[in-house]
């Protein structure tokens, strides 16, 4: 077999996910190196998991040369032991995920609020194995007992109903009029590499015109011929009376050099 060539994972180890329906395959980098990709299923093998030799297979380390007197030494080699069991270790330089969480600086204490991750890189290609949206209420009398209590129905929601995705939305019964919320996402992908970003909001009691970019404040483009789109979305609230108000959009774009 050519080092250069794919094969089944599964004809040599076995792993979670070996076979080659699960989207594995191996590749042999030199005579010592096996490159493996392993399927996309949160079953599959991660860190944690174990491998083996697959059963029926004989292995000897590679022979020095090809000489007949080499050949005839190396056939005397002992086999490796195949029923040794080793565990997965995570990478030793992992990549750090990149965490987004988009939502305005302020709103009226009558809006809801929509929390969205959804622009958050890193999870390796799986679900994320761990999600956290935790709050902290930071205004005027923010430790007092209806704050104190708000901030704990809040933290409860939080914990029980967050998702990545679709976004969330925190409705207004939440809100103490006139506080600073902060909110910190942390987030962990299948090898237990986690980031973690904060946002905070003030709730104002008064009318507000609400203004969100939505996606990460930092965006990279490949070459000077790709695209960027980015959208808008803004909303104005009075607590004291419905209106209806049309919103003009005007953007402006600077062009700066290192």
């Amino acid at each position: 077999m050519a080092l250069a060539a794919n094969f089944d994972c599964s004809l040599l180890f076995d792993f979670p996910c070996s076979g080659q329906k699960f989207g594995s395959k191996c590749q042999w980098i030199d005579a010592k190196t096996i490159f493996a990709v392993v399927g996309t299923k949160d079953s599959c093998a991660s860190p944690g998991s174990t491998l083996k030799i697959a059963s029926g297979i004989q292995i000897k380390a590679a022979c020095p040369g090809t000489s007949v007197d080499v050949l005839a030494s190396c056939r005397s080699w002992l086999d490796m032991d195949t029923a040794q069991v080793m565990t997965i270790l995570p990478p030793f330089q992992p990549a750090l995920p990149s965490i987004v969480l988009s939502m305005p600086t302020t709103i009226s204490s009558c809006s809801s609020l929509l929390v969205d991750a959804t622009s958050s890189i890193g999870h390796g290609g799986r679900q994320w194995k761990d999600v956290r949206l935790s709050v902290i209420a930071r205004g005027i009398d923010s430790t007092g007992p209806e704050n104190a209590n708000a901030t704990e129905l809040l933290s409860k929601f939080l914990k029980d109903n967050f998702l990545v995705a679709p976004p969330m939305r925190i409705l207004s019964r939440y809100w103490i009029a006139d506080n600073s919320y902060s909110f910190t996402l942390t987030m962990c992908n299948f090898l237990g590499v986690c980031s973690q970003t904060t946002n905070s909001i003030w709730i104002s009691s008064d009318t507000v015109l609400s203004l969100i970019i939505p996606g990460s404040s930092n965006r990279t483009l490949s070459s000077p011929a790709q695209s960027l789109t980015l959208a808008a979305m803004a909303s104005l609230t009075q607590c004291s009376a419905v209106t209806s108000t049309s919103i003009r959009y005007c953007w402006n774009v600077w062009y700066c050099t290192k």
